[in-house]
C-alpha cells in the first residue's frame, strides 16, 4: 500500500503514532511522515495495516505490542494471524516498557498496572480463540487472564461461558462457585475526589447474574450450535 521505512525503533514510534489517531496512546500532535500516510489512509484499517507494515519481522516487545492489537483490531479475516503474535508476544512477557507499571487503588482495591495490561492481552488472545472455535484454548486464556486481574469478574464469567459452549454445565458451575468462594467475592468501598463514598458489587453482581445465567440454560436444555465456519 505504502513504501515500507526501514526497521527500526523510529518506525514502531510512527506507527504509535498512528495508534494514537486510533484511540490508542498520547494523541499528541503528529509527525509530519504520520501525518502523510494519514493523508493516503481512506479507512482505519488502512491505518491498522500501515502500522503492521512499519514493523516488519516484529522482535521487541514494543513491536509485538503494536502489530498483535493491530490485527486484533482488524476483526475476523486477520485472526489467525492475532492468534499468532499475540502468542509471541505472549513470549516476551506481555508488557513492554511504554505502558505503566505501579500499582493503583480502583474502586476499593489495589491492582498492578503491568499486571492489567497483560490480562488484557490474554483476554484478547481468549476471544481471538473463542472466535475461532478453538475453545480449550480459550479457557486457559480467560483462566489466565483473571490469575493476572483476579478482582475483574468478567474473565471467570467468559470461563463459565466457554464452558457452557462445551456443554460442560458442571465445570461452568464450579467456576462460579470458586469464584464466590473467593476472597474477591465480596462488597468494596470507595470514596472519590468529592467525598462521597461509593460501594462496589461489581464482583459479586457478574458472578450471580452468570450463575443464574448459566443455570437457566442448563434448565432449558441449551446447546451451543457454532456458526459455519468461513472460507
Amino acid at each position: 500500500m505504502f513504501k515500507i521505512l526501514k526497521r527500526g525503533s523510529n518506525n514502531s514510534d510512527l506507527a504509535l503514532e498512528l495508534f494514537s489517531t486510533l484511540g490508542i496512546g498520547k494523541n499528541s500532535e503528529l509527525s509530519p511522515k504520520a501525518t502523510n500516510i494519514l493523508r493516503q489512509c481512506s479507512h482505519r484499517t488502512d491505518v491498522l495495516k500501515e502500522m503492521i507494515n512499519l514493523c516488519q519481522n516484529p522482535a521487541t516487545p514494543k513491536e509485538l505490542y503494536i502489530v498483535s492489537t493491530a490485527y486484533v483490531w482488524l476483526g475476523a479475516s486477520y485472526r489467525q494471524l492475532a492468534i499468532e503474535y499475540l502468542n509471541k508476544y505472549i513470549n516476551v512477557g506481555a508488557y513492554w516498557d511504554g505502558f505503566p507499571s505501579g500499582d493503583i487503588d480502583l474502586f476499593g482495591y489495589e491492582e498492578n498496572q503491568k499486571d492489567l495490561n497483560i490480562a488484557r492481552v490474554y483476554y484478547d488472545l481468549g476471544q481471538c480463540y473463542e472466535k475461532e472455535y478453538m475453545l480449550s484454548e480459550a479457557i486457559i486464556a480467560y483462566s489466565t487472564a483473571s490469575k493476572y486481574e483476579p478482582h475483574f469478574a468478567y474473565y471467570k464469567v467468559c470461563v463459565s461461558n466457554v464452558y457452557v459452549k462445551l456443554g460442560e454445565y458442571n465445570h461452568a458451575i464450579v467456576n462460579l462457585i470458586n469464584a464466590r468462594n473467593s476472597k474477591y467475592y465480596t462488597t468494596y468501598t470507595y470514596k472519590t475526589s468529592d467525598g462521597v463514598v461509593h460501594v462496589n458489587k461489581d464482583y459479586i453482581n457478574a458472578i450471580d447474574s452468570a450463575m443464574i445465567d448459566v443455570e437457566k440454560k442448563q434448565k432449558r436444555g441449551y446447546k451451543y450450535k457454532p456458526k459455519p465456519m468461513r472460507n
